[in-house]
């Protein structure tokens, strides 16, 4: 459904697509460079078409009205004139269903165009966009609301788009008024704060210059989405979250920058059309891991161990994510389901997450950050689909020149000590050559001080006994006075 058709002496060589968004309708602006290898007096080309109607047609001689559009396609035909080798077809169309779904005032919408696997492809949305998905090979950015991408070939592309949405420095927050815009400025001017993490810890950047977020009550979020997440990234660029989930500042930290490092990880797995996720959300678990940890968060380990604190008058216990039992049948039966493992298998889906996150811990443990940097930065240009699970774990792990088995053994005690070093493994945020994933893919470094951000913790950890302590004060007040009376 995305190719040209043309004589076999004639070829595409550019397209340029410009989209002008207003409100529920679309004006494609595309421009076609049509080359002959020999001279001719036209050229005529068939190309799909799922637009509503052609506003206009032309060429280098003028208006054309040798077209027709007849069962999802258009038929063209330029202007007769003398003979030549180039030509410069522009096409002018109304498209009005460009959307697929919507998450309070966040429209998610979708765009094709068709080219040929050779044909260079420049493609433009002026906004409000704030975030994007497109076709595996393609770069892009969005910069002032305006989306720019540029590759090889048929493009599809998704993107937000929304006039409406409260700024919070990056980020562009849709949701119902039931949170306080003082409640959710602490929170995402704190999630600007720790946002180094995720280039640093992942050596990649999408370029753009916002990203969405759409925070839905919990019984919207369960009906919409599912009932045990909190959070989860929508292909097209949109983050929603579980209204529940913001109630705590500092718990809502993680699952945000965890559901942030899906943003990412897309730009690096849009060859990724599998059901395949183990890698995706071991890196996105990681990169919770590590806020948690530099936020003073207490986490559970991995497979082994208990975690006992106490707090005021009650001794409270955190078990391990995952049971070390399945992780050795898992290997004692030669399993390889993790090859294909993804969320939505309900039975495995806490052991996935953790084997999914020790397989990252391990890596990085292993490996350090600058082969993970190295093949992440592989990934982005990586341009062929892949469908098929098992295939796309083939060539991940051969690109991370690794296999898919954390701290397998042959005996249970050398697997209890792997998985013991991998829980009390925290290393330090890497200061990384970052790559942003954009059309020029620039290389950028950050500068940062996590000693700053753990300052503010200490800080924060201080305010928060503070206001403890007053409050069982003036409890202890009250109870003082009425035993008195």
């Amino acid at each position: 459904m995305f190719f040209f058709t043309l004589p076999a002496y004639s070829k595409i060589t550019r397209i340029d697509c410009n989209l002008n968004i207003k409100d529920q309708e679309a004006i494609a602006s595309i421009s076609i460079n049509l080359y002959s290898e020999t001279p001719i007096n036209y050229f005529s080309i068939e190309m799909p078409f799922q637009g509503n109607r052609i506003i206009k047609i032309s060429d280098s001689i003028g208006n054309i009205k040798n077209y027709e559009v007849r069962d999802g396609k258009l038929f063209v035909k330029t202007n007769s004139s003398a003979k030549r080798k180039e030509e410069l077809l522009k096409i002018e169309a109304q498209y009005k269903e460009l959307e697929k779904e919507a998450f309070l005032q966040a429209r998610i919408l979708d765009f094709s165009v068709a080219a040929e696997d050779n044909t260079e492809l420049y493609f433009r949305a002026h906004g409000p966009i704030h975030g994007f998905d497109a076709s595996p090979g393609f770069k892009g950015s969005v910069k002032g609301g305006e989306l720019f991408l540029v590759g090889y070939g048929p493009l599809h592309v998704r993107f937000i788009y929304s006039h409406s949405g409260q700024r919070f420095g990056r980020f562009i927050v849709f949701e119902d008024g039931s949170i306080s815009n003082a409640h959710l400025t602490e929170i995402f001017n704190e999630a600007e704060n720790l946002y180094f993490i995720l280039p640093n810890v992942l050596g990649i950047e999408p370029d753009q210059d916002i990203y969405a977020i759409a925070i839905l009550c919990d019984s919207n979020y369960n009906s919409r989405v599912n009932n045990y997440s909190r959070g989860i990234y929508v292909n097209g660029g949109l983050i929603l979250l579980k209204e529940s989930v913001l109630r705590e500042k500092k718990s809502a930290l993680p699952v945000i920058l965890h559901e942030l490092a899906h943003c990412f990880n897309a730009k690096a797995f849009a060859w990724n059309s599998s059901k395949a996720v183990w890698l995706d959300e071991g890196l996105a678990k990681f990169i919770e891991y590590l806020v948690s940890k530099n936020l003073g968060i207490k986490v559970p380990n991995l497979f082994l161990g208990e975690k006992k604190y106490i707090e005021g008058r009650y001794v409270y216990t955190i078990f391990p994510s995952g049971d070390f039992n399945d992780l050795y049948q898992y290997y004692n039966d030669e399993s390889s389901y993790m090859a294909e493992w993804n969320a939505e298998n309900s039975e495995k889906r806490t052991f996935g997450y953790a084997f999914s996150e020790l397989f990252v811990r391990d890596y990085i443990f292993r490996n350090g950050f600058e082969k993970l940097h190295y093949a992440m930065q592989s990934f982005l240009n990586e341009k062929e689909n892949i469908y098929d699970s098992r295939e796309f774990t083939k060539k991940a792990l051969e690109k991370l020149e690794t296999s898919l088995e954390p701290c397998k053994a042959t005996k249970k005690e050398m697997m209890v000590s792997c998985i013991n070093e991998l829980n009390s493994f925290a290393p330090e945020i890497p200061k990384a050559k970052i790559v942003v994933a954009g059309p020029k893919q620039l290389q950028k470094t950050d500068d940062f001080d996590i000693f700053v951000v753990r300052a503010k913790n200490i800080k924060a950890k201080f305010r928060d006994l503070n206001d403890k302590m007053q409050k069982f004060l003036e409890f202890a007040f009250k109870a003082t006075e009425a035993h008195l009376q």
